[in-house]
């Protein structure tokens, strides 16, 4: 009877194992973390970023990449906190699908939950931008066209307008400068730039960029190399006994001597930099450092032939707000008036001015014509008829006391000899005043 009293009637036995087999299952159930919900998936260039909603008691997360109907764990994100993670090196224009589950660990053994819903993503290039083109300039039988470098392009299409007036694509480049050649001189022709941003081998297109023309010419016509600003006068200096120096055709060798005045045509950008200099009708270069320049060089009594003022002014395709273009031109001292369009314009006249004397400072470049003043002081006794504004000062008449007598005392036209304006005979100064300046036209002063 004690042996029977110690013992498990069979039915509770039963009991007792069943409810162990509950309990297990219930501890089972009670580890697995709960789905994934509300995936979302945000692109950049070659990533997307995955973003979730949090699960309570997840010890962390997995993420799922679909590769050809297979998902293929990619990451593991560990904390319940971290719902974020970006997804690197992919594909550009390439569709993605991704999924993502929470996991819990607890020992040895790790429960994942239910698989959110899938989301699809497709990484897209950086817009590279858009260029905006100008013209360089016209040559024989080409244009050069250049722009401003965009830092996230790696390449440029350039296009061409073909006869029925469609942009049709001529080529790629990788700098910011194109040279489009075998073209005909006298025609007119219109092109555009579109950035070009590739990517492992994927590329993004910018805005094609506004329309530029050019009309190639003939330079043979007439000698552009003789159009220029003024030249510098200058003296040799810091050379000890002297220089020599051989002339730029290799037809000749001179000794220059400190004190020794030359022409400066053209000017190094710094001390170790080479100036080119002319002396007794021969070029040679020589080393900045050793010029020292005193004063300008020009000559007003040889203005530019009616040919050559055009064919500049043409061939480097300057264009104006207005019906009228200026060109004031240092080494000449003379302003040309044209009248036209772009690659269009006709001199229509041209007469002398002064431009600013040594140790003063006209603006060079380019001006709109927009604002005028009827009188322009200089000093307390002297002042300037019809001044038309230009950035740093104005085109406006010769000197004249208040008195109405003329004030010659700093020089005379065609020569160097103002503040900064440029002077002109009054009658000149008072038709840009009236006609020129309403148009907004537009000036150089080179």
């Amino acid at each position: 009877m004690k042996f029977f009293k110690n013992q498990i009637r069979p039915g509770r036995l039963v009991l007792l194992t069943l409810l162990l087999t509950l309990l297990g299952a219930w501890t089972v159930f009670a580890a697995t973390p709960g789905k994934v919900n509300n995936l979302k998936a945000t692109t950049a260039e070659s990533t997307v970023t995955l973003k979730w909603s949090q699960v309570s008691g997840a010890t962390g997360y997995y993420v799922y990449q679909d590769k050809n109907g297979v998902q293929k764990k990619i990451a593991t994100v560990k904390g319940a906190a971290k719902t974020k993670y970006k997804v690197k090196k992919l594909k550009n224009n390439t569709k993605y699908t991704f999924t993502v589950c929470a996991y819990k660990k607890s020992g040895s053994s790790v429960e994942i939950g239910d698989s959110s819903k899938a989301v699809t993503a497709t990484p897209k290039i950086k817009n590279p931008g858009t260029v905006n083109p100008k013209l360089y300039g016209n040559g024989n039988q080409k244009v050069i066209i250049t722009w401003t470098a965009l830092k996230k392009a790696t390449s440029y299409e350039v296009y061409q307008k073909n006869t029925s007036g469609a942009f049709v694509k001529i080529g790629t480049v990788k700098k910011n400068k194109v040279t489009v050649k075998k073209l005909k001189n006298g025609m007119t022709y219109a092109f555009k730039i579109r950035a070009v941003r590739t990517v492992n081998g994927v590329s993004g297109y910018g805005a094609m960029s506004k329309e530029v023309s050019g009309k190639p010419s003939d330079p043979d016509v007439v000698n552009l190399a003789d159009v220029h600003g003024f030249y510098y006068k200058a003296k040799v200096t810091g050379v000890g006994s002297g220089i020599s120096l051989t002339s730029t055709d290799k037809k000749k060798t001179t000794k220059f001597k400190a004190g020794t005045k030359v022409i400066v045509t053209s000017w190094g950008s710094s001390a170790s930099a080479k100036s080119t200099i002319k002396y007794k009708n021969k070029l040679y270069k020589i080393k900045t450092k050793y010029l020292t320049r005193y004063n300008y060089s020009w000559n007003s009594s040889k203005p530019y032939s009616k040919e050559t003022a055009e064919a500049y002014i043409n061939y480097k395709g300057y264009t104006s707000a207005g019906p009228y273009f200026i060109w004031i031109s240092t080494y000449t001292q003379h302003l040309y008036v044209f009248q036209g369009s772009q690659y269009n314009w006709i001199l229509i006249d041209s007469f002398k001015c002064s431009t600013a004397k040594w140790g003063y400072h006209t603006y060079y470049g380019f001006s709109r014509l927009g604002g005028r003043q009827k009188e322009w002081p200089f000093g307390e006794w002297q002042v300037g008829y019809y001044a038309s504004l230009i950035n740093g000062g104005a085109i406006h008449s010769e000197l004249y006391y208040y008195s109405g007598e003329k004030y010659t005392d700093m020089g005379n036209l065609g020569d160097p000899a103002s503040h900064g304006c440029v002077r002109v005979e009054i009658s000149k100064a008072k038709w840009i005043y009236e006609v020129v300046v309403p148009t907004e036209s537009e000036a150089l002063l080179y």
